[in-house]
């Protein structure tokens, strides 16, 4: 729920007013909390980049651990989404044998060709037996956009908006894009094409 992104206390008061327009939950915890809201939402990039894409699966394996129920596997992390989704499918074949009603909920797509990665996506869960799993899209998604990709066929289920709702079309944002580390920083990314140092 574009918490990065919204101005002043806007990200918090913006889940409460999503809520009122329509919006079936929140990944603000804090929003949830103060105004009794269902906490819903998915990893980070951070959190996989913690993994590396050769540990892929163990990330997404301590994530259902975490949330055995509810899970949002994000697989677009490490560039190769359709390696993303065969990871997501194998541990959630896992996840099904753990017991307590363990179940993959869905994958998160934040980037790409979305129309075509839902497709492909939705085509490898029926051959693996997961008709269950919801797939998610987010990436600056708003009205405009989530209508142009269902026109254009898309099989995603769930829309995760943040910061249109929160900042309107028109009002300064700062989109920052990540960049690979250089192997001495966690993290770096790019402003107005320029790495940071």
């Amino acid at each position: 729920m574009s918490l990065r992104r919204d101005h002043g206390d806007a990200h918090f008061l913006t889940s409460r007013a999503t809520i009122e327009g329509g919006a079936v939950g929140t990944s603000n915890e804090k929003a949830a909390m103060e105004f009794n809201l269902i906490d819903i939402g998915s990893m980070a990039h951070a959190y996989m980049q913690m993994f590396g894409p050769k540990r892929q699966r163990e990330g997404f394996r301590e994530w259902g651990r975490a949330y055995p129920k509810s899970a949002i596997f994000l697989v677009d992390t490490f560039g190769d989404s359709i390696q993303g989704v065969r990871d997501a499918i194998a541990v959630a074949q896992e996840m099904e044998t753990w017991g307590n009603g363990a179940r993959l909920y869905g994958i998160r797509f934040d980037s790409g060709d979305q129309v075509k990665l839902s497709q492909m996506a939705r085509k490898m869960f029926e051959e693996a037996g997961l008709h269950y799993v919801k797939i998610v899209s987010s990436n600056d998604l708003e009205e405009d956009k989530i209508t142009d990709l269902l026109r254009q066929g898309a099989r995603i289920d769930v829309f995760g908006v943040g910061t249109s709702m929160g900042t309107g079309g028109e009002q300064a944002t700062l989109d920052v894009q990540v960049v690979p580390s250089d192997g001495t920083r966690y993290c770096r990314s790019t402003i107005n094409g320029k790495v940071t140092r």
